[in-house]
């Protein structure tokens, strides 16, 4: 009887396993459509769907007429979707053996973009041509791999680009997480230096996107249908206040000497309009994948060319201090313009020390104008002993020394303006003595000023004593609106009244219309000429040649500063380098200045115009004429 009741037994439970296996077909069929449907058909468009950045384009740079002196380029970028390499991690190993990478070089990118798994992670920028074609023909190989041309900056071809303008760098996971709200994306650009960083908000735009339809081996079908593309939104014009002739004036002339710095102001408007450091180095070098060998040369170069030197190189000022010195005299009524120390033989004897005078034979007794004039060491040894330390230091930062500019540059270096009670941190209350006063009253000794901080004194002075935040920035445009032109900003005043500011303006002015003032030659029929001549010590070679002026006098449109690094006496290297800035300057803007019969600059140093590429048609007219 069992053995009849087995065949049964057995389609009862065979019918049984049918019915739950249908059942639970039915069930995953129900639970896969009705409850899980909308999750994988967003799966499965992603899947078939390719989000595709197009970058904006940078905003272009100009110079005060309109030359582009910052722009775009064409460059080939290879990519990666996490998402996609996730599923075929072998893809890795070929791309970079392809490429001629370590592999973990691209995995660290890849794995800084997971946050993000369907968006492009670039691997390989300014990829050569003859790759990418070769990834093109063999793309069922490398699923998840995409291929873009991209911008990139190009700059134009000038040694003194990079150490204002900057460069920019591909964004870091960490940019990113701290700048979410700005609509940053992974491969994006940032400017990581100069006024490529300082205006990135203004220069980057904002990114747009397509939306591809791509088949199972990676293979672009086309648009994506029935999602629409958005366009990326072009970053601002930037217009600056330098103009690149002066730029390459100043860098020719510079050239001769190695190592340098020339900066021009316009003392109404704190506009800089030259801003050259010698040597320098193209901004190109950065704009792509940086040659180690370039690199390396660059770090190892001992002139520095990386160093900013107008903003963080810090030189004793030399003899241009006793501008503001005999300014702090006056006002204090330690002297007026009479006045006369013992006469000058060639120096002074104080205590066990005996202090020279530039002039071994001496100057004989002066007036202040005079000492100024002459640049006579003795007299300032005398008033720097009766002015003492804390009242020079407090006239000393009053003019704007021992803090930063506040120029629209990263990484400002503030200088230093010692006072007693740094002397007595550093010697001890009884470590120094009151010597320390007359070397700092000709401008020696441990008060340290950037180039930069000496041009923004002068063009304050030029301007009866407002000084105006130097800037760059004179004006931008977003596209397709007018021009953003942002107004002159007071930084603040000299400590100085009109009276002691006429003083020191007549003794500047003496420095050259005097037949005995240090820089006397160059003394000009068609303007008048102030300034001031400095020879800073240098513990590390020769010393450090100094000139700041301004002209006209009488109505001043430029102010400079000039520093030559070990080239000797500011008279002679490098107030004829400002006075040629001055004379093109004049020549190019206020040519009713200068004499029609003259011709400016001289031949090896003429200026070229360069070929405007920028819509000069754009401007503002207020911008192309000034």
């Amino acid at each position: 009887m069992p053995e009849r009741v087995r065949p049964q037994t057995r389609r009862v439970v065979l019918r049984v396993l049918i019915l739950a296996l249908v059942l639970l077909l039915g069930g995953r069929l129900v639970y896969l459509q009705i409850f899980r449907g909308d999750y994988y058909l967003t799966v499965s468009e992603e899947n078939r769907m390719r989000v595709s950045p197009e970058s904006a384009l940078r905003g272009p740079i100009v110079d005060r007429q309109g030359v582009e002196i910052a722009g775009n380029r064409p460059s080939f970028l290879i990519s990666v979707v996490p998402r996609e390499i996730r599923r075929h991690t072998e893809v890795l190993d070929r791309l970079a053996r392809q490429l001629g990478t370590e592999k973990e070089e691209f995995q660290r990118k890849v794995s800084a973009g997971r946050s993000m798994p369907y968006w492009p992670v670039a691997l390989r920028r300014d990829a050569d041509f003859k790759s990418i074609c070769y990834f093109e023909e063999h793309i069922e190989n490398y699923p998840g791999v995409i291929f873009q041309i991209a911008a990139a900056r190009r700059y134009i071809e000038k040694p003194w680009t990079g150490n204002f303008l900057g460069y920019t760098r591909e964004l870091t996971a960490r940019d990113i997480a701290r700048r979410k709200s700005r609509g940053l994306r992974p491969g994006g650009y940032t400017g990581a230096a100069g006024l490529e960083k300082e205006y990135d908000d203004h220069l980057r735009g904002t990114d747009g996107y397509r939306y591809l339809e791509v088949s199972a081996l990676g293979r672009v079908i086309g648009p994506m249908p029935g999602v629409p593309d958005e366009p990326p939104q072009p970053g601002s014009v930037i217009m600056l206040t330098v103009d690149v002739e002066l730029q390459d004036l100043a860098d020719s002339l510079l050239a001769e000497y190695g190592s340098g710095v020339v900066v021009a102001i316009e003392p109404s408007t704190g506009e800089i309009l030259c801003f050259n450091n010698h040597p320098g180095f193209s901004a190109n070098l950065f704009s792509g994948v940086v040659p180690e060998d370039d690199w390396n040369s660059l770090l190892a170069d001992p002139a520095r060319p990386l160093m900013n030197r107008a903003t963080k190189g810090l030189y004793p000022p030399g003899s241009v201090a006793k501008l503001w010195v005999i300014g702090a005299g006056l006002e204090e009524g330690i002297i007026d313009p009479g006045t006369t120390f013992k006469p000058c033989y060639g120096g002074l004897q104080i205590g066990n020390r005996y202090f020279r005078c530039h002039k071994a034979s001496g100057h004989g007794s002066l007036s202040a104008v005079d000492a100024i004039a002459q640049s006579c060491d003795t007299y300032f040894y005398q008033l720097g002993l009766k002015m003492g330390i804390d009242t020079w230091a407090k006239y000393t930062s009053a003019c704007g020394f021992g803090v930063e500019t506040g120029v629209d540059l990263p990484d400002e270096d503030p200088g230093l303006v010692p006072d007693v009670d740094y002397y007595n941190r550093r010697y001890g209350k009884r470590g120094w003595t009151k010597t320390l006063a007359a070397n700092l009253a000709i401008g020696q000794g441990e008060l340290l000023t950037t180039p930069l901080q000496i041009a923004q004194f002068i063009a304050g002075l030029a301007n009866r004593g407002r000084v105006m935040r130097p800037h760059f920035l004179r004006g931008y445009r977003i596209p397709r609106r007018e021009w953003e032109l942002p107004a002159p900003e007071v930084s603040f005043a000299l400590p100085f009244s009109q009276q002691t500011i006429d003083v020191i303006i007549d003794g500047a002015t003496a420095v050259i219309a005097d037949k005995h003032g240090t820089a006397h030659w160059l003394a000009d029929k068609r303007y008048t000429m102030a300034g001031k001549t400095g020879t800073a010590q240098n513990p590390h070679g020769n010393e450090h040649a100094w000139f700041a002026a301004f002209a006209p006098v009488e109505n001043p449109k430029i102010a400079v500063a000039v520093i030559v690094e070990n080239a000797g006496h500011g008279s002679t290297v490098a107030a004829p380098i400002a006075n040629k800035i001055i004379e093109a300057y004049l020549q190019k803007y206020y040519p009713e200045i200068m004499s029609p019969s003259e011709e400016l600059p001289t031949p090896d140093t003429t200026l070229t115009r360069p070929i405007v590429s920028f819509d000069e048609s754009a401007m503002p007219g207020s911008l192309k004429n000034r």
